[in-house]
């Protein structure tokens, strides 16, 4: 019998990018083929949301108004959250997904008409925006329904988890994505002649998405076998 998860992730989840052809300085999703299509697990049945920009804040909101979510969250087994670049302070209304079903896995993004404010501020972890992430996390281990996570950043100990496992997964941005030039877009920026150009790392490709399945797969299947 299957296994039903529901995945909440930010634009790390949303797919495989690529450089944009008009913008030497963006990315745009090449695909819905994501990290979550390389988990080596036999019978998941996978719903993918991603909050491009977004994070915990987010993922609470989508929890917090079950008639949003597809199926209802009484139909999953297990929720698995990847864990962004907390805090981060996106506000959105009107809740809007453009939806695609690629390799029997449902995937929902939100779209950018349903942001309002978006807030990106994690190198600030003393302000106000954390409380908001601490907040929403808090809410999520109150949900009565199996849950676990894991960084891609480095654990900053901002957290009290509760609830929520936590998956012991190396932080795959830091640690393998970011480190090799195969498994995420490089952009380069020109500052001016008198100054130094600078790279920008991006997304990961579909290489990276690969890194980050097998990164998170055999965590992930152990922490199954006990709910």
């Amino acid at each position: 019998m299957n296994m039903r998860g529901l995945i909440l992730g930010c634009s790390i989840s949303a797919g495989t990018h690529k450089l944009d052809p008009k913008n030497p300085l963006g990315e745009v999703v090449d695909n819905q083929i994501g990290w979550y299509n390389f988990l080596a697990i036999d019978n998941l049945d996978l719903v993918v949301y991603s909050f491009p920009g977004g994070g915990y804040l987010n993922y609470a909101t989508l929890l917090d108004n079950l008639g949003l979510l597809q199926p209802h969250i009484s139909k999953f087994d297990f929720i698995l959250l990847q864990e962004s670049f907390e805090p981060r302070f996106l506000l959105t209304e009107n809740l809007e997904f453009s939806h695609k079903k690629v390799n029997d896995i449902n995937h929902y993004t939100l779209k950018e008409t349903s942001k309002i404010v978006s807030i990106r501020s994690e190198k600030d972890t003393t302000n106000n925006h954390l409380s908001f992430s601490r907040f929403a996390v808090a809410y999520i281990s109150s949900i009565n329904k199996p849950c676990a996570m894991f960084h891609c950043r480095r654990d900053t100990k901002q957290f009290n988890y509760g609830n929520i496992k936590v998956l012991d997964v190396k932080p795959s941005i830091d640690e393998v994505i970011y480190k090799n030039p195969d498994y995420h877009n490089e952009m380069y920026m020109e500052l001016g002649p008198w100054q130094q150009g600078g790279q920008i790392i991006g997304h990961p490709t579909l290489e990276g998405n690969k890194a980050i399945g097998e990164l998170v797969s055999k965590p992930l299947q152990e922490w199954l076998k006990t709910i």
